[in-house]
């Protein structure tokens, strides 16, 4: 797409941002991962709406975008679905490993969402989501590899479209970032916690999914609230 588009012009501190941002991006799919393989997608995925939150505070810091006052509403909203969503039967709030796991990933996203509109406007989206993408790519390769080394190591098609999916999507969303504060591009981005909820029901028959959405819904609606400010 980049040599379609004609190679921008790159400037002085894009190589910085790029390799620092898929070091980043490839220690929060690690916990990415972790976190799907320790907990239901249902409860998992909804919590990274709790990234806004997170560039509420570090977008101001690392590329100047100021959210409205407005905020603090939204940021109570997603507060309050994250609460819900881990308040259990036995009215305990639980943080089981795989929450804290995409905890940890919500907050490393809400750093890469900053990291690379920073390389995308020290060049463009295309060149900055396939540079990142592809060392982060290469660093998640030879980790797995490496943990692998007595297996034979092999990448299957799904895989592979997998990859080519998330790569576009990276496009779509650094476009989109360069466009509008970032911590409001992240906030619709996290819309897709729903999908998943609803996509955890049917195909993986998960239970408890009517509480999973409510909070789902006031995280989102924190998110709209923040992006639409």
């Amino acid at each position: 797409l980049t040599l379609a588009t004609g190679i921008p012009v790159i400037k002085q501190k894009f190589w910085f941002y790029a390799v620092a941002d898929a070091i980043a991006l490839a220690i929060a799919m690690h916990f990415y991962f972790k976190a799907f393989a320790n907990e239901d997608a249902s409860l998992v995925s909804p919590m990274l709406s709790i990234t806004p939150l997170f560039m509420l505070v570090l977008s101001p810091l690392l590329v100047g975008d100021n959210a409205s006052g407005t905020g603090v509403i939204a940021v109570l909203l997603i507060a309050s679905g994250a609460f819900f969503l881990n308040y259990s039967n036995n009215k305990q709030l639980k943080l089981s490993t795989g929450v804290l796991y995409i905890l940890a990933t919500a907050f490393i996203f809400a750093i890469t969402g900053n990291i690379i509109k920073l390389a995308t406007l020290e060049a463009n989206a295309f060149l900055a989501g396939g540079v990142s993408c592809f060392l982060a790519g290469v660093i998640l390769l030879t980790f797995n590899a490496t943990a692998k080394a007595k297996k034979k190591f092999a990448l299957s098609k799904t895989e592979l479209i997998l990859g080519g999916i998330w790569a576009l999507q990276e496009v779509f969303i650094l476009t989109a970032i360069t466009q509008a504060p970032a911590q409001y591009v992240i906030a619709v981005k996290r819309t897709s916690g729903l999908f998943t909820i609803l996509a955890a029901t049917h195909l993986l028959k998960e239970r408890n999914t009517l509480k999973r959405l409510i909070a789902a819904i006031l995280m989102i609606a924190g998110n709209f609230l923040l992006a639409f400010a």
